[in-house]
């Protein structure tokens, strides 16, 4: 079944979701989730400090948001349940992507569901002929989201992060289809 997705210059829209800018007045939101062992775990490797992530942070992080380097937050049913981003280390046809889904609505399917959308909204958008996500080995839920998107193992997939909880990144690619 193909996945119909609506995209404007704001926001991806799915059957179930819909992927826009973080707007001021989400900060809280925010700094919970960066503050939220799981969620920082999954992203970085080490459990962060106690409450780091200040409102101040969040204010600049979404005040920061840009076609380069586009934030989104993943709504589900008017609820924020994660972000998604791109990120393109000065090649404009290369694009690295993070997610990150909150512990209360992970095993749904949304990651998976945002990831497919996300991709193919930066390959219309952008014309990327790279997309990649790293991922710690451990994260197997990840993994397998990165997989049902579409996503597959690269070749020189594993290096390593002194002092981490597992060293073990794993790189994942998506295939680009060209026209």
């Amino acid at each position: 079944m193909e996945h119909q997705v609506l995209i404007n210059l704001k926001s991806i829209i799915t059957p179930r979701l819909i992927i826009r800018e973080w707007a001021l007045g989400e900060e809280e939101i925010l700094v919970q989730a960066m503050n939220n062992t799981q969620i920082f775990v999954g992203l970085y490797g080490e459990e962060p400090s106690p409450n780091q992530y200040k409102l101040k942070h969040a204010i600049e992080y979404i005040k920061s948001n840009n076609e380069a380097h586009p934030r989104l937050a993943i709504t589900l049913e008017d609820t924020i349940a994660g972000e998604i981003e791109a990120t393109f280390n000065g090649d404009p046809q290369y694009a690295s992507i993070n997610y990150w889904i909150h512990p209360d609505h992970q095993g749904k399917g949304i990651a998976t569901e945002a990831l497919r959308a996300f991709s193919e909204y930066l390959c219309n958008t952008y014309h990327i002929h790279h997309l990649e996500a790293d991922v710690l080995e451990w994260n197997i839920k990840s993994i397998r989201t990165l997989e049902n998107a579409g996503y597959h193992k690269s070749e020189k997939s594993e290096f390593y992060m002194p002092n981490h909880r597992a060293n073990g990144i794993l790189e994942y690619i998506r295939p680009i289809h060209q026209e």
